[in-house]
């Protein structure tokens, strides 16, 4: 069966692995402390799992909120910038490691879910993992290959 995992970049990167209904891995790596352990992670990944399939989210524009001043927009302008380009990164690195690589768009009210739904979708008794790491979990699971102008799945 194929593995399919779901990562959702940022400064703090999360991370999910699963086989069929089953979460095999559920991980938050940090970008700039842990980039060398999260490269290590996925290139371990790749080398398990042949025809393994990721689907990497990437932000696709911008809503401010009302009243957000101008310096306050650029941060968010900025912090959606670099999330976008470590998104790309990261999808090279796996497309390089052999993976069938998937930019998605964020899955709208998709991988918000709270503790208990989560917990029983995905029959996690462990510690409960960072937001970034369940939404990657959400990502793995929800996401699906994108279709091509023919109408067929790729």
């Amino acid at each position: 069966m194929t593995i399919r995992i779901g990562i959702d970049p940022g400064s703090r990167t999360g991370v999910a692995a699963m086989r069929g209904d089953k979460l095999l891995s559920c991980r938050t790596f940090g970008w700039r402390k842990d980039r060398d352990a999260l490269e290590g992670h996925l290139a371990h990944l790749c080398a398990q799992h042949p025809g393994l399939v990721a689907f990497v989210e990437e932000p696709r524009g911008t809503v401010y909120p009302r009243g957000l001043s101008p310096a306050a927009q650029a941060k968010v302008g900025k912090d959606v910038g670099q999330c976008l380009a470590r998104a790309r990164e990261i999808a090279r690195y796996l497309d390089k490691c052999g993976a069938q690589v998937h930019l998605v768009p964020p899955l709208r009210n998709g991988t918000k879910w709270a503790e208990k739904m989560w917990r029983g979708v995905f029959q996690w008794t462990k510690r409960l993992p960072s937001n970034h790491a369940r939404d990657a979990a959400c990502l793995a699971l929800l996401a699906r290959v994108p279709l091509e102008k023919e109408g067929t799945c790729k």
